[in-house]
């Protein structure tokens, strides 16, 4: 495991505290890393599905002015 030094907001270190406390975390460094592991762990959509959705979005709007 590797070690970082960061500098964080007071904003962000309040945020992250009331995260901690809401999840009854030990200290600010490990809900930071929960709260990486789960970004880098979530399914993203691709580019095209991103693309397809909006397509479809903006069809079915121009369709609906249309009625």
């Amino acid at each position: 495991m590797k070690r970082f030094m960061l500098s964080i907001t007071e904003e962000m270190e309040q945020a992250l505290e009331t995260e901690r406390k809401k999840r009854m975390l030990g200290s600010i460094p490990e809900t930071a890393r929960v709260i990486i592991g789960e970004y880098f762990n979530s399914v993203k959509p691709t580019d095209n599905e991103i693309l397809q959705r909006a397509a479809k979005e903006y069809k079915e709007k121009k369709s609906k002015h249309r009625s």
